[in-house]
């Protein structure tokens, strides 16, 4: 038998709830749910602040790279690493930091649809390569 867990992706309380606790509070009271999505772009707090304090809850984290301007889904490249605001330097340490042991970092770049797709694939390419090297030099 399949076994489901219904969650939510954390962009609902962007700019409405920003203070962990509350949002925290209002997926287990409000929503009856105990499995969050964190999407850690527009947020007015420190994005490793919520890691730190709440990774531990989180056995998914979505990585969403922006600039905290807008919703971008950009890629993780060396040219929208310099502006962009997620690195896979401070991810990894701010979950360490809130004692999780097991999390699922889950990619979210979504190429303009414009793009060229031989350049989209080269940017998604790099964006995995990325999070694979920081990860394996993390783990040392």
């Amino acid at each position: 038998m399949t076994t489901y867990r219904l969650g939510i992706n954390t962009c609902f309380a962007v700019k409405r709830w920003p203070q962990p606790e509350r949002w925290a509070t209002l997926v287990r009271d409000e929503f009856g749910l105990d499995l969050v999505q964190h999407s850690l772009d527009l947020v007015d707090l420190d994005s490793y602040a919520w890691l730190e304090r709440l990774g531990r809850r989180a056995p998914v984290v979505q990585l969403q790279h922006a600039d905290g301007q807008a919703d971008h889904h950009w890629p993780f490249t060396p040219e929208t690493n310099a502006t962009g605001i997620i690195s896979a330097e401070r991810v990894p340490a701010a979950l360490d930091a809130s004692g999780v042991t097991d999390v699922a970092l889950v990619l979210e770049v979504i190429p303009a649809f414009e793009q060229d797709d031989d350049q989209a694939l080269a940017d998604l390419v790099r964006s995995a390569r990325y999070w694979r090297d920081a990860l394996a030099r993390h783990a040392r």
